[in-house]
Parts: structure tokens; sequence; C-alpha cells
């Protein structure tokens, strides 16, 4: 037989629709099921949203499935994400099934599962959703940074719509330009500090083979990241220190760290577990309420520890009369 690219595309074809109609009788014997939905635009500007569908066979097998992936046009707002799960479930019969949506903390998802519930008419109600915990902890990471005084970034975190334009690759990152950070603080002096090192024309030829030897510039949008950033500026320290005290670089002497190293390695000790859980939960293929229990009393144990170790005046924000 011959494998020209008719032959293969209509092969991938009916491996698809067979593979579709196998999971679909699966999931037709299936009493109840949990859904997961995450939008994501790709490096080519296209959006999609991704349905996942979650549930136990009579087997006892816990089972789940990619279901659907439409592309998303026009607004990503909760409302059209909301119309593309229903069309996906009411095309597959698998309304009547559902319990739960599983979705990250965007206000969007609020806005998904009112217009949901309008939707389908009882089968699904407000208290069903719910939220990421990964993300949440990631939430968490980002107020704590606020209340620990050195974060002074604006973040609109009240946007209920989120356009096409807006899901544009360059404005899921903090582009590295210099404004808006307050250089009093210490998490931005570190991110002023990564800023001008990765702009450096000898950054690129640097060698990481034998451990850390490049500052880690944070990023809003990827979990973790002010921890990677504080952790390895903690572990070039002395690199830091030279950097910014040399004659010859004065232009980067605004961000010297002085009494502040004991802040970063406060933050670092309050950050890693959070940036441990994460990745725990990250790396498991079905999280359960039982793991996430004690993960979050794991976490809680730890605040009051941290609460123990410091006084007040160890967390109050470090210098700013500069």
């Amino acid at each position: 037989m011959e494998f020209g690219r008719k032959t293969i595309r209509n092969t991938i074809d009916m491996m698809f629709i067979a593979n579709s109609n196998h999971n679909l009788q699966i999931l037709s014997a299936i009493k109840h099921l949990s859904f997961t939905v995450n939008a994501w635009t790709s490096p080519n500007m296209k959006a999609f949203m991704a349905i996942t569908a979650h549930g136990i066979t009579p087997e006892w097998k816990m089972l789940d499935v990619l279901i659907g992936m439409p592309a998303v046009e026009g607004q990503h707002s909760g409302v059209n994400f909301a119309d593309l799960l229903v069309y996906t479930l009411d095309k597959l019969e698998l309304s009547d099934k559902h319990i739960s949506i599983t979705a990250d903390n965007a206000s969007s998802n609020s806005s998904l599962a009112k217009h949901l519930e309008y939707r389908l008419g009882g089968i699904f109600k407000l208290t069903q959703l719910l939220g990421c915990m990964a993300h949440v902890i990631n939430l968490s990471a980002h107020d704590w940074i606020r209340v620990f005084g050195t974060d002074t970034r604006v973040v609109n975190e009240n946007e209920d719509e989120i356009t096409l334009g807006k899901m544009d690759l360059a404005n899921l990152v903090d582009q590295p330009d210099g404004q808006d950070i307050n250089l009093h603080t210490v998490v931005s002096r570190i991110h002023g500090l990564a800023t001008y090192v990765q702009g450096s024309p000898q950054s690129p030829n640097q060698d990481h083979s034998s451990g850390p030897r490049m500052l880690i510039l944070d990023v809003r949008t990827r979990w973790n990241s002010t921890y990677d950033m504080l952790n390895c500026d903690l572990k070039l320290r002395k690199v830091c220190s030279t950097c910014c005290g040399s004659e010859s670089r004065g232009e980067v002497a605004r961000f010297s760290l002085l009494d502040e190293w004991d802040k970063v390695a406060q933050m670092v000790s309050f950050l890693e577990p959070l940036n441990n859980v994460t990745k725990i939960l990250c790396c498991s293929k079905f999280s359960t309420l039982s793991m996430g229990l004690p993960i979050y009393i794991s976490l809680i144990t730890n605040i009051y520890d941290i609460q123990t170790k410091y006084n007040t005046f160890q967390l109050i924000p470090g210098r700013a009369d500069d």
C-alpha cells in the first residue's frame, strides 16, 4: 500500500473518529463526570479552549480524556467560554452527567459559571465551580509578597474580559523596560539587576552546566518564578554584591542590597514550601482531596512556624529611606 499524503490524512481521520467513538462509549457508561477547562493562545496567535472529562469507570478505573478543543473566536469572556463548553457537552450528550468544573481563578471563569448555570437550567450550580489549587497557591504567594511590601506593581485584578489582543504572548510576561518598578523594594531591585544582566551582550554566552551562573528574571504569569529569581540571586549573592559595588558599574549601584540579604533569605524560606507543593500538584496525574488537604495543613503550619521565628520588626519591609 502506498502511503501518500491523502492516504495518511484519511488514515488519521479514521483513527480520530474511531478513538472518539470509543471514548464516548466509555464516558456514556459513567454516571457522573467532572470537567476541567483551560484556554490559551498558541504562538501563531490561535486561541483554543481545552475541555477534559474526568470520571471513574464501572470497573473502578480513574479516567481523564480530552473531549474537545474548540477554537475561541472574539472576546475571551466567561459567556463565550460557557457557550463553547455547553455546545461541546450537548454535541457529545454529556450535559446531564455534569457534577463540577475545575478552572483557574480568573474572573472570567466566575462569569463562565454564572452563564453555565443559566444555560444548563439546574443541572449545574455556581457552587460546583472548583478553583485550581496550584493557581490558588500561586496567588497566595503574590499576595504575601505584596503584604511584605515588596511588589508595588499595579495589576488589574478585576478584569472581566480578556480580548484576543491581550492574549498576545508579548502581554503574558513582564517586559523588562524598567518602568513602574519601585527600587526601594527588595524584589524590584533584584528584578532590575536581573534585567540589566540579561540585557548584557555577554549574557547569552554563559555556561549553566555547573549551576546557576545567570540571574533569572521573574515573570508574573509563570508560577514560582519570583521564588526562582530570589533563590538564584541568593546563591549568587557575592557576585551580585561585587557587580553592584564595582566603580566601573555605577549604573547598577541602585540595585545594591546591603542589609536586605536577610530579607531575601526570609522570602526564599517562605516561598520554598509553596514552590515544592506546586510541583507536587503539577506532577500528579490525579490530584484528589486526600492530597490537597494535607498540603493546605502543611502550608498553614509553615506560616505559623515563620511567625515564631521572626518578630514584627524583622517582617517589616527593608530600607525605604534611601
